[in-house]
């Protein structure tokens, strides 16, 4: 008998299909596993190895060789030293396993770890899946009191790196799991995190579990759903008790006990907090630039701000640092490129003033570093169907104040080129093409050749094969040539060329 790996079906595998009900154990697991341990010196045992279709009607035969079946095959797999030819044949073999005995049942049997130890974005990954794993009502009667126990090993000896792995896994139970079936693990990991002392972004990270201890609040004004049926409804005098968590209403406020271990959690972390140097120390906490002059723009909490006037006023402060600058511009496009009248009010005037400012104060280096980044997010945000109509309205709201007067030549020739990169590239909404004429018409005012070229793509609109756009270019086109001033050299020059060419 041989395991064929074949990509087809054998006439042999026809002939053995009538054997099937005549097995009463796995007889040829032992030539199995050899063969497959063979797979490391040699991977010609694709063919005419021992045949395991004949078991497709009694699958449950293999069953209990399954593991070590398994498990070889995935010490294979995991060599690194091994050819790439010796791991598909490996997986062939593990296919058509899966084939006799089906997947799912092969799938319990497969290694399930989860890498918590790494410093990548799939680490996130790796505390939400195991999360989600380990509240599941189906696994977590089975596993994650073992997982409790086996964090508590963790936290006690293993590296900071895989502390914070497991914590952040913890929290995710504790935030997926009903509080129901949580609360009987809750005082063991209060009791491991409190005897274990962390740095306090990490103590922070638990604050999850430890609020488990308080019941959830749910307001006595709040909906009840009666019963499904109404019929049901209309017979009772009385609303259906639901099963929702316990309230804690109003009128038994006082009457409500905080558990003590609430009190503990809070004066652990109150006294995190009051720890400089705990927090200096901390290596998961990153380097910020420039944080002293941070410190000195930003009040510490609580923070006083009642408008957003007032929270944009403070973000231009934070312009002010280079560091900073292209961060706070970026946040900028978005709020100023608003649909929200109030918000777009709100953001412009305290950057338009910092803009006048500039000007006031004969800046025009650090004035140019605001238009140097204003055009690196345009750059960086080119096909963005999102950010893109943002960026447009804001340099129309910042050509149409006057603010980048002084600059406007400079930097017009690098604007005309990123907005034909983006008009140029693809199908446009409707949206972006009436923007694109604004700007277009500002550009009117740049030098010569940001003139004709600019002109040129206003002709083109004007022709567009949409009314809309036609009859909108036209105006704006038309009140734009009216209002310019230094219009007339740049004409004159292309009426002397047309005139010089007709002669």
């Amino acid at each position: 008998m041989t395991l064929e790996v074949a990509d087809e079906c054998t006439q042999k595998e026809i002939d053995v299909i009538g054997l099937g009900c005549s097995k009463e154990s796995f007889t040829e697991h032992s030539e199995v596993e050899k063969l497959i341990d063979e797979l490391r010196t040699s991977a010609q045992h694709q063919t005419n190895q021992t045949d395991i279709h004949q078991y497709q009607e009694q699958p449950h035969l293999i069953d209990s060789h399954l593991d070590g079946l398994l498990t070889k095959i995935i010490n294979i797999i995991r060599e690194e030293v091994l050819d790439y030819e010796v791991k598909h044949v490996a997986f062939r073999c593990l296919y058509f396993i899966s084939k006799v005995r089906g997947y799912k049942v092969v799938a319990r049997h497969l290694p399930h770890e989860k890498y918590l130890a790494g410093t990548t974005k799939a680490q996130d990954m790796a505390f939400y899946v195991l999360a989600i794993y380990l509240t599941r009502p189906d696994v977590k009667d089975s596993y994650l009191p073992g997982f409790i126990n086996w964090a508590h090993e963790v936290l006690s000896k293993d590296s900071a790196q895989f502390k914070k792995g497991v914590l952040s896994t913890l929290a995710g139970v504790f935030k997926h799991g009903q509080r129901e079936q949580m609360m009987e693990h809750a005082h063991a990991v209060l009791r491991t995190i409190l005897t274990i002392k962390f740095p306090p972004s990490e103590l922070l990270i638990q604050l999850r579990n430890r609020l488990i201890f308080l019941k959830p609040r749910v307001a006595s004004w709040r909906y009840q759903r009666g019963s499904r049926s109404l019929a049901a409804n209309l017979q009772q005098s009385q609303p259906v008790e639901t099963k929702a968590a316990i309230s804690v209403n109003d009128e038994d406020d006082h009457d409500y006990d905080v558990p003590e271990e609430i009190e503990e959690v809070l004066n652990e972390i109150l006294q995190a907090l009051r720890d400089k140097n705990r927090e200096v120390h901390d290596p998961t906490i990153p380097h910020i630039e420039q944080l002293e002059e941070l410190r000195s723009i930003i009040p510490p909490p609580p923070l006083d701000i009642s408008t957003e006037k007032e929270c944009f006023d403070l973000w231009m402060k934070v312009m002010r640092l280079d560091t900073y600058r292209k961060a706070v511009i970026t946040g900028l496009v978005s709020s100023i490129g608003s649909l929200t009248e109030s918000l777009v009010k709100s953001s412009s005037a305290p950057f338009m003033s910092y803009l006048r400012q500039l000007v006031a104060e004969n800046k025009l280096d650090e004035l140019n570093l605001v238009t140097r980044d204003i055009l690196n997010v345009f750059q960086e945000n080119l096909n963005s169907v999102r950010l893109m109509p943002y960026i447009f309205n804001i340099l129309d709201h910042l050509l149409s104040s006057g603010c980048l007067d002084s600059v406007f030549k400079s930097m017009s020739r690098s604007l005309l080129t990123l907005i034909r990169t983006e008009m140029t590239n693809g199908g446009k909404p409707l949206k972006l093409l009436i923007s694109s004429v604004d700007l277009y018409c500002h550009l009117l005012r740049g030098d010569q050749v940001t003139f004709a070229k600019s002109i040129i793509h206003l002709l083109n609109l004007l022709v567009n094969r949409f009314p809309r756009v036609r009859k909108i270019t036209a105006t704006k086109l038309y009140e734009t040539l009216l209002t310019l001033t230094d219009i007339s050299p740049s004409l004159a020059n292309h009426q002397d060329h047309g005139h010089s060419q007709r002669h």
